[in-house]
């Protein structure tokens, strides 16, 4: 795993050093895309999914190796690439896993800074800290009830970070959050949009 990290890492600085858009070089991988759609269709009407939880566990740990193998190989590439591989390894089990999955949105948003990645940037972070027992720094995290019904939000580091930054994150102020605890974190909504590749249209918030 500290092999993987170093390798997001040197391949983060060497785009961030070409400060292009990789999409001029390199296409999105369509394997990728197969993968994420895959991980959506397993959660479909969560949490009364088709698949039993372990089936889903078991898919996603197999997804999670091919990624792996993708990026030891160069293949995770665009913005799009990183930002489905941080959705699989968000869906993980593991600190690590979401360790990468940070690492992985983070790079998204770096190399395209699309409100989606930047949401995810900020996910991924949340889930990671809580999964340390530690409070979530931007408040994206939801406590849920009977039925699945979100009922608050788990707790937040108020020094963390700050307003201002939640709203960069497309995440809504600490006041707001605390006023509508049945809602959403992000903000402003997400929107529908076309789906790449042939794959079916969807919101630009993946199931999580």
């Amino acid at each position: 795993m500290r092999y993987i990290c170093c390798l997001l890492l040197s391949i983060a600085f060497a785009v961030h050093a070409a400060d292009v858009p990789t999409k001029r070089y390199f296409p999105d991988n369509p394997r990728l895309v197969v993968l994420f759609q895959e991980d959506q269709d397993d959660r479909h009407g969560f949490p009364n999914t088709k698949r039993t939880y372990e089936e889903i566990n078991e898919r996603d740990e197999a997804r999670r190796q091919e990624i792996l193998m993708l990026l030891t190989r160069g293949k995770v590439r665009t913005a799009q690439d990183y930002f489905y591989s941080a959705i699989i390894f968000h869906h993980g089990q593991t600190n690590d896993h979401y360790r990468t999955a940070s690492s992985l949105a983070w790079i998204a948003a770096t190399l395209d800074p699309k409100p989606k990645y930047l949401y995810e940037s900020a996910s991924t972070w949340d889930r990671m800290m809580l999964k340390r027992d530690q409070p979530q720094w931007y408040g994206v995290q939801p406590k849920h009830g009977e039925n699945f019904k979100q009922i608050g939000f788990y707790p937040i580091n108020d020094t963390a970070v700050t307003d201002e930054e939640r709203v960069r994150f497309q995440i809504k102020p600490r006041a707001r959050l605390m006023a509508e605890p049945d809602q959403p974190a992000r903000w402003p909504p997400e929107a529908t949009e076309p789906a790449p590749n042939g794959a079916r249209p969807q919101s630009n918030k993946p199931r999580h």
